[in-house]
């Protein structure tokens, strides 16, 4: 269990999730070559993407506290959930579902950036990474 007093404190992700991070805004810049999965086709951005939030995941799991992602909840929560409702009535709703799960990315990327980017450097760092 964690105490009140690192309840308090940010979150800090480990250097293994920090660095994937930082491989995925790198790789943001380099939209081919793409892979093909199953017949789509995938960017590697993505793929980094999923590994960063694996990570991420299993250490939030494992030290039993959230990050602090502070007013960013709610706006991201009501636009998926309207977007979900849209796709539902939508004349075609698997197209609209599909789609969903690209939004649903997008807004994860949003809250990681915003969950590991907790000081100055490493936003200076991501920024550098990102220019680079």
């Amino acid at each position: 269990m964690t105490t009140l007093a690192e309840n308090a404190a940010p979150l800090r992700f480990p250097a293994a999730a920090v660095y994937l991070w930082f491989a995925f805004v790198t790789s943001l810049a380099f939209m081919k070559p793409s892979l093909r999965i199953a017949g789509n086709y995938v960017q590697v951005s993505e793929l980094i993407f999923l590994a960063f939030a694996a990570i991420a995941a299993a250490y939030i799991i494992y030290r039993r506290r959230h990050p602090r992602l502070g007013g960013l909840w709610l706006p991201l929560l009501v636009y998926l959930g309207a977007f979900a409702i849209s796709a539902a009535f939508s004349p075609r709703p698997f197209t609209s579902f599909v789609k969903l799960t690209g939004v649903a990315y997008l807004a994860a990327i949003a809250a990681a950036a915003v969950a590991v980017i907790h000081d100055e450097a490493l936003l200076r760092k991501t920024v550098l990474v990102f220019i680079a």
